[in-house]
């Protein structure tokens, strides 16, 4: 009984010993982050140039998002990749 009751001070005491992280923390780096707007909702720019290369394989270095025409416009070609014809956005 009483290895019973060390050995669930023990788990409790490890537990309890984990290191915390605040709310606060995690909402600052979403603030830092540059947001997108499709189709009247914001997405975070990272998550729809990931997407967005995962479904089409271009390389995003030649390419600067355009807000105006909510696409994705080749620096060096008379290209332009609309984001809503290639990403299933929910």
């Amino acid at each position: 009984m009483r290895t019973l009751f060390y050995l669930c001070m023990l788990l409790g005491l490890g537990l309890s010993s984990c290191e915390k992280t605040e709310n606060s923390d995690l909402g600052k780096d979403l603030v830092d982050q540059e947001m997108i707007t499709i189709q009247g909702k914001s997405y975070l720019k990272s998550h729809i140039s990931s997407k967005f290369v995962k479904v089409t394989g271009v390389d995003l270095t030649t390419f600067s998002y355009d807000k105006q025409q909510e696409a994705f416009v080749s620096n060096e070609y008379d290209i332009m990749f609309k984001v809503s014809d290639y990403v299933n956005l929910k």
